[in-house]
């Protein structure tokens, strides 16, 4: 007897070990109540409160913490602020093709729900990128897409997926069985469409680049069937062309001055089938760390005038866009001088002394008079000429709406339908038009606006 209890005596005292080691109780969870964050590898309390929008006073004191430095993995913060709430909260980031509708179907989340959890004002918060605070509800256990037909009810789509249509329209928070928006996606857990939550089907994929000042915006489409699509990306139209069967693309030049910030991408249009799409969401574009120079120059070499006339000439070859991609790869760069770059793309200028309004649209590469300029890529020149500004000037269709522009040339070796490849000699160095000297500049045009040319030499577009 004496034995047995000695053994029940020692179980008891490791069942109370394991018990202390392995489940922790926090003073917190006995006089806080909320949503609770488990502590991640790498985690900081200062990251922490960025991500749920609260300081980082607030999550000391509300879980009772000796100070910001007491953290371990597996510990579990309430997040304050967030009362009537509660379960384990998660963190994901908004991808492209996301909307507030989509977002609370996939992840079954009401949108009043949503809207609490992440403090949001507006929907244009939930921007490509964002940090969305989720519960952990589970959602779907593999979410499919469903697009309404012109009329179509729960229940016909019901039919179609062989799903109960009041579990339909339970898992998409409608009431009753409604007749639904013709082209709102649903969301089901069998035999559908997968893809972005926010656009319906032929789209089955949707990817863009992260945006900044002067770079290429390069958005990328994946369908199942035809499409007939347009957009904008802020103060641009989008010309969405579509480059094999299944695979639709649109470049768009990024202004070197346009302010940092967030601007709406929409893309509106109709598949084969009569399904319309009409999809608006926020993208960021984040700044770019240009240079500031002051020049002294003559005043006729930046009259407005002239410069503004002479953009008019050459409006009409910006506006045509070649539906087809001439160009493989990577860019070249047009001087044999690769290395010897006098300027860089999107200097801010102050021009004898004027506000930096200015900027620099090109890359001006070393060599005097004379030294032979290069194609950069496949393509076909659409104007050659003498102009007051940009001297003796040719301007290469890579396709897409991409352009290559020589400027200042000396001579030009190439004629208009003339069809280049890289390494091809199109002209020699000079100084004509408002230069200061000789030297090679080059841009590169995208939907009409001046981009970084030395990104296209190190990423493939698109």
């Amino acid at each position: 007897m004496r034995f047995i209890l000695k053994k029940f005596l020692q179980f008891s005292l490791l069942v109370l070990i394991l018990s202390v080691n392995n489940f922790p109780v926090f003073a917190q969870e006995e006089t806080a109540s909320g949503p609770i964050y488990v502590v991640e590898e790498g985690d900081t309390l200062f990251e922490i409160a960025i991500q749920f929008g609260v300081t980082v006073e607030d999550l000391v004191s509300t879980n009772g913490l000796p100070n910001a430095n007491t953290l371990f993995v597996g510990d579990r913060l309430v997040i304050p602020g967030l009362e009537g709430i509660t379960g384990r909260l998660e963190t994901t980031n908004v991808q492209i093709g996301e909307n507030m509708r989509g977002l609370s179907r996939t992840y079954q989340i009401p949108m009043r729900l949503l809207v609490k959890l992440n403090r949001l004002v507006s929907p244009v918060e939930l921007h490509r990128g964002a940090s969305l605070v989720l519960t952990r509800s589970g959602g779907l256990a593999a979410p499919y897409r469903v697009t309404a037909g012109a009329g179509q009810s729960f229940l016909e789509s019901a039919v179609k997926t062989n799903t109960n249509p009041w579990t339909i329209s339970e898992w998409n928070g409608a009431k009753g069985l409604i007749r639904l928006v013709p082209g709102d996606v649903l969301v089901i857990d069998r035999a559908g469409d997968e893809g972005p939550a926010g656009l319906p089907h032929p789209i089955m994929s949707v990817e863009m680049n992260s945006l900044f000042q002067g770079e290429t915006a390069s958005l990328r489409l994946t369908t199942s069937g035809p499409v007939s699509l347009s957009g904008s990306l802020g103060p641009y139209n989008l010309k969405v062309l579509q480059v094999n069967e299944a695979s639709y693309v649109s470049l768009q030049g990024i202004h070197a001055m346009l302010a940092p910030g967030l601007y709406p991408l929409r893309l509106f249009g109709e598949a084969a089938d009569g399904t319309q799409i009409d999809f608006m969401q926020a993208i960021k574009v984040f700044p770019s760390d240009y240079i500031f120079e002051y020049l002294n120059v003559p005043a006729g070499l930046i009259d407005p005038e002239t410069t503004e006339a002479e953009n008019k000439i050459l409006q009409p070859y910006l506006d045509e866009v070649t539906p087809k991609k001439l160009w493989d790869g990577l860019f070249a760069a047009p001087s044999p001088f690769e290395d010897c770059i006098n300027s860089t793309f999107g200097n801010r200028r102050s021009y004898n002394g004027s506000a930096f309004n200015f900027y620099h649209s090109g890359v001006d590469y070393c060599g005097g008079t004379g030294v032979q300029i290069f194609a950069p890529a496949k393509g076909v020149v659409i104007f050659t000429g003498l102009l007051d500004v940009r001297g003796n000037y040719t301007l290469i269709d890579h396709g897409l709406g991409v352009l290559s522009a020589i400027m200042h040339q000396s001579e030009i070796l190439v004629s208009v339908g003339d069809q280049v490849s890289p390494g091809d000699v199109i002209g020699l160095v000079g100084n004509t038009g408002r230069s200061t000297g000789p030297h090679l500049h080059w841009e590169v045009l995208v939907n009409g606006i001046p981009v970084d040319p030395l990104d296209w030499l190190t990423t493939v577009y698109p």
